[in-house]
């Protein structure tokens, strides 16, 4: 749904992603690698970037009936975590992953809210998947723009951002709980 017979995101599909981050984030193994050479595969990742946005802002995208087989390669599907897609994927990371310190420095904030989404991921997973159902129909009723648009997508953050917290406060209560009461 919306669209027959397309999946808008492929749980199975995805499964690699949220794999390789665990698989990156550990010291030893391929993420101690990664780490060891983060500065060439920087180097590496910007012409992937560069042309990767070129090819978006350019829509230079290959007909997908006219490439060569193996098709899977150049079809470029946010359904799908095709190759090109995880490539591209992974350079953004590099990239990214350098202006992590000056964003953390800039806007303090910033950083803690979103690290506030992630550690209530599941709860702001189960929320957003409703809230965008929401969104659909809202953008529906009133027929788009920019006003409903901006609407929906504020009214959004702010329920994603309420959900996180009363995650977290739910579990501070529990925690507080536990610690006043007395053993038997």
């Amino acid at each position: 749904w919306p669209v027959e017979g397309d999946w808008f995101f492929n749980p199975i599909a995805w499964q690699v992603v949220f794999v390789l981050g665990f698989v990156l984030a550990k010291g030893d193994g391929v993420g101690g690698l990664v780490r060891r050479n983060m500065l060439w595969l920087r180097i590496a990742a910007a012409p992937i970037v560069i042309a990767g946005a070129l090819i978006i802002w350019n829509d230079w995208w290959p007909d997908p009936t006219k490439v060569p087989s193996p098709r899977l390669l150049f079809i470029q599907s946010k359904s799908y975590v095709t190759p090109m897609r995880l490539v591209q994927f992974l350079a953004l990371i590099a990239l990214f992953s350098a202006t992590y310190s000056l964003i953390r420095r800039a806007v303090p904030w910033l950083v803690e809210f979103f690290s506030l989404l992630g550690r209530n991921s599941l709860e702001v997973f189960c929320v957003g998947s409703l809230l965008s159902l929401a969104g659909q129909i809202v953008r529906f009723i009133y027929q788009g723009g920019i006003v409903t648009d901006t609407a929906v997508v504020a009214v959004g953050i702010a329920l994603l951002a309420l959900t996180a917290w009363l995650s977290e406060w739910r579990e501070r209560d529990k925690a507080r709980r536990l610690a006043v009461t007395p053993s038997a």
